[in-house]
């Protein structure tokens, strides 16, 4: 079941946003220096990439090794798509974004910066490794 969640959200929604969308946006965004087109399709490979990590570890035993790596790939993957999404395609920006047009002969410059969400979500990936790795072990020791 979260095989296909996963792949409906995160692949299958990018593609059908880019269908909707009308080209005068994308248009206009892509003057903007905002390639939608791109980002969504690079955020749907990234979408597919995590549904296949899902569905492999949807066939482990969870007191596996296999398990247990699948599940912090998973994890770092996770943040990969945050960082992903946060930096509108750009990874390295780490949640601050630059946003340039011009209206009227009129520069604008439009600074967004999400990085307390960065350090929230790497926080997070941290407590969801622990997490992974204390089922491993309490895995183990059920065993």
């Amino acid at each position: 079941m979260h095989v296909f969640i996963t792949f409906i959200v995160f692949t299958v929604s990018p593609l059908i946003i880019l269908q909707i969308i009308p080209s005068e946006i994308m248009n206009v965004l892509a003057l903007q220096g905002l390639n939608l087109n791109d980002l969504l399709t690079k955020f749907a490979l990234l979408g597919l990439a995590m549904s296949f990590l899902t569905f492999l570890k949807g066939f482990m035993e969870e007191t596996s090794l296999s398990h247990l790596l699948i599940s912090l790939s998973s994890n770092i993957f996770w943040l990969v798509i945050t960082f992903f999404g946060l930096g509108f395609g750009n990874i390295e920006a780490l949640g601050i974004t630059v946003i340039s047009f011009e209206i009227s002969g009129i520069s604008n410059i439009v600074t967004i910066d999400l990085r307390v969400f960065v350090y929230f979500t790497i926080l997070t990936t941290f407590l969801r490794v622990i997490h992974s790795i204390l089922n491993y072990k309490q895995g183990m020791f059920k065993k």
